[in-house]
This record gives structure tokens, C-alpha cells and sequence, in this order.
């Protein structure tokens, strides 16, 4: 029976080749079978790997808005091979949540999960990581710089590559003076998945202003990007898109 069993031994590197090659859902079961290969799949490398390999088919991730019942529709769309041009519907995902006032604004994404934030008219209720293809989330915990005195703020979310498996947000606060400008830096703070709080960070001047209501990121080699300006000291007028 020993040399039966140690037959079926394969070695750690083969498990995770093989596991590499499997769709996200087989995987998500798989991590019931024991301690290492729930602590394997669930890694941050692991997941960054999987994503890497996976073959990217045309594909749209769609979101449409439904006023008459307040609520919104997440769905796949794939490109026909036969109509290059044409979009078949292949399926609508099961979307879990509810928006008090309206929709969700989808503030980034990175390895197939969205960070979801429910602030429509500049009022944060909640903030949501999802991810649609496992039809898993998490709701994170609300920001804990709220001025009383009028304020925008944007968020950006990626995933740390110094850390082994942690995603984090970071928020930008900006005051609004008299003028009703941003003439002085933001206050920052930073959600760790890891950690489960909210950090504030002190001793880092940003000299630009992201662009109001029209705020969107990307994550791309580690870094979240945005669309801002520089404000001149004289009246915070525009002085030039970075």
C-alpha cells in the first residue's frame, strides 16, 4: 500500500502546472480539497499567473443601467467568429447589489476583480471588490478622512507587487477653498485587503488636481494612473493636463 500511494505523489511544481491550466470556477472548488492547495490558488502569484495565461478572447464586459426598476445589468458579450463585427450575447452575470440612488461607478479593476463605489453626488455609502466570474466579494469599510467642509475625492485601485497577495485603495481627498478650487494638496489614505483598515499617508505633496466628474484610473505595471492638472497659485486656473 506505501509504494501504491507514493505512486501518486507529484511533485508541487507539477500540481501547480496542471492547476494553472484550469478555468476559475473548477479552481474556486478545488480549494476545499486541503490547506496547501487552498493557500497555492488563493496566492497572489498564483492568481497573477493564472490571469497571464489565460487566452483573452473577444470579449466586452457591458454594464446597462435599468431606471425602471433602479438597477443595473452586468453582462459578457463575445465576438462571433463567422460575424467579426457583430456582438452575441452569451450571458448576463448574477449582479448581488443594490445602489440607493442610482449606479455603481466602477473605479478599476485588475486580475478580473472590480472595485465598485456607490457615490453618486459626491456622497460615499459603500465600496465593494467583486469578482464576477467566482461570484465573490467583499464589502470594505468606509474611509476614515470625512471633512465637514465641501470636497471631492477619487479613488484608485490595483494591486501591490512589493506585497505577496494584497490589493489595495488608495483615496484623494481635495478641500474646496471659497472659489470653490483645490489650490491645496490632497489628504491620502490607503485600504490594504491585508491589513483590513485604512491608512493615512503623511509626508507625500501632490501638486495636481484630478479632473472632477470625469475621474477614471488605470492600473498598468503597477501603478495607478489618472487624468489631472496643475493649478496655478494665483486662482487655480488650468494650467496643463499630465
Amino acid at each position: 500500500m506505501a509504494a501504491d500511494s507514493e505512486s501518486f505523489y507529484f511533485p508541487p511544481e507539477v500540481v501547480t502546472e496542471i492547476l494553472l491550466k484550469l478555468p476559475a470556477k473548477s479552481l474556486i472548488r478545488f480549494t476545499v480539497v486541503c490547506k496547501s492547495w487552498y493557500s497555492l490558488i488563493t496566492s497572489f502569484s498564483f492568481i497573477s499567473a493564472h490571469f497571464a495565461q489565460t487566452p483573452q478572447s473577444d470579449a466586452l464586459f457591458v454594464r446597462r443601467y435599468d431606471s425602471s426598476c433602479n438597477r443595473e445589468h452586468y453582462c459578457l458579450f463575445e465576438d462571433s467568429k463567422n460575424r467579426p463585427f457583430y456582438l452575441n450575447f452569451t450571458s448576463e452575470l448574477h449582479f448581488p447589489f443594490n445602489c440607493s440612488l442610482g449606479y455603481f461607478r466602477i473605479v478599476g479593476s485588475c486580475n478580473g476583480i472590480l472595485c465598485l463605489s456607490d457615490d453618486l453626488f459626491g456622497e460615499l455609502r459603500s465600496l465593494i471588490l467583486w469578482n464576477p466570474s467566482i461570484q465573490k466579494f467583499i464589502t470594505l469599510p468606509m474611509p476614515s478622512i470625512n471633512p465637514q467642509s465641501p470636497h471631492m475625492f477619487v479613488f484608485g485601485f490595483g494591486a501591490d507587487l512589493r506585497e505577496s497577495d494584497d490589493y489595495k485603495l488608495v483615496r484623494l481627498v481635495y478641500r474646496k477653498n471659497d472659489d470653490v478650487m483645490y489650490n491645496d494638496p490632497p489628504e491620502i489614505e490607503i485600504y490594504s485587503i491585508n491589513s483590513g483598515v485604512w491608512r493615512r499617508v503623511i509626508g507625500v505633496e501632490i501638486k495636481h488636481c484630478i479632473v472632477e466628474f470625469m475621474w477614471s484610473q488605470v492600473f498598468v505595471n503597477g501603478v495607478v494612473h489618472w487624468i489631472a492638472y496643475g493649478v496655478v497659485a494665483n486662482g487655480g486656473d488650468l494650467r496643463s493636463l499630465v
